[in-house]
């Protein structure tokens, strides 16, 4: 059963989330295909689901965005989009950074870390570890952070924890195979 919050908003935005670079502006319910999705208007509450990718919610007094970010958004620049729709600098933002699958737990192929580096514009020793294995573990949380302060973002909050790790509170894509279980975001500018 669903429980209304108190100062929670009646009114839900939403995309159909595809790890993309697209941004949508929100408008009650569905706001089409895209990984980025922003609103002016106070209220109107923002959703995304996640399950091992990051949930980025950034905000300001003016405006607030919630972005979908895994590795392919990330490579595909749903961060810069997304700021870039937005009417507040960057540098007035805050951004907050929810659970994700832990470089502990995200084992990616050589490539798909070097496509990650790139996109951070960072050495790859800062986003990813490599295990005994000489596998590479993407750090998406770190690679995000990075991305959100090249674009000028100082305030940047994160929840580090890993969605793999905390199956008991959490849903994970890899952690739970088959399961169809998804965290929900929310975020909305108050009125």
């Amino acid at each position: 059963m669903l429980q209304q919050l108190d100062g929670a908003p009646q009114n839900l935005a939403w995309l159909t989330q595809c790890h993309s670079a697209d941004v949508r502006s929100a408008s009650i319910g569905a706001c089409g295909k895209g990984d980025g999705l922003w609103t002016q208007q106070p209220g109107l509450a923002l959703s995304l689901v996640t399950a091992d990718c990051v949930p980025i919610v950034c905000g300001g007094e003016r405006a607030v965005a919630a972005i979908h970010a895994g590795w392919r958004g990330l490579v595909a620049g749903v961060i810069r989009a997304t700021l870039a729709e937005l009417p507040t600098p960057a540098s007035e933002l805050d951004a907050w950074l929810g659970p994700a699958i832990g470089p502990c737990c995200y084992e990616v192929d050589e490539d798909v870390a070097a496509l990650v580096a790139d996109a951070t514009e960072a050495p790859i020793a800062d986003i990813a570890t490599i295990d005994d294995a000489g596998r590479p573990h993407i750090d998406l949380h770190r690679a995000a952070e990075c991305q959100l302060r090249s674009l000028g973002v100082e305030r940047i909050h994160r929840i580090d924890v890993c969605t793999r790790c905390n199956a008991d509170l959490l849903w994970s894509y890899r952690g739970s195979p088959g399961a169809n279980g998804r965290n929900l975001t929310f975020a909305w500018l108050s009125g």
